[in-house]
C-alpha cells in the first residue's frame, strides 16, 4: 500500500466519503509543508525570480509569479479552514 492509498484509508467521512480521522496527519503535512517552502526560500537566488519556470500559460509564468500564486493559494486554503471551523463549531 503506497502513502496515497494509506491517506485515502484514513479519511473516511460518512457525508462525504472522505475525513481525516487522526488529526496530527493534517499538523505533520502542514509542518512539513511550510518547513519545506521556508527552506526553498531562504535558498532562492533573487536572481532567478525573472525566470520563465511553465511555458504552459500565455503569459509563461515566472518563478516570483509561481511564488506568489502557491503563497495566495495557501492564503485562501487557510482562511477557508478558519471559515469552515467556525461553521462547525458555531464560533
Amino acid at each position: 500500500m503506497d502513502a496515497r492509498d494509506e491517506f485515502k484509508k484514513l479519511t473516511k467521512i460518512p457525508e462525504f466519503e472522505e475525513c481525516v480521522e487522526d488529526k496530527e496527519l493534517l499538523v505533520d503535512y502542514l509542518q512539513a509543508a511550510v518547513a519545506f517552502g521556508r527552506d526553498y526560500l531562504s535558498k532562492l537566488d533573487l536572481t532567478t525570480l525573472d525566470e520563465i519556470i511553465d511555458e504552459s500559460w500565455e503569459p509563461p509564468v515566472t518563478r516570483a509569479v509561481r511564488i506568489i500564486s502557491t503563497l495566495d493559494d495557501a492564503s485562501m486554503h487557510s482562511g477557508q479552514a478558519v471559515y469552515t471551523r467556525r461553521l462547525v463549531l458555531g464560533r
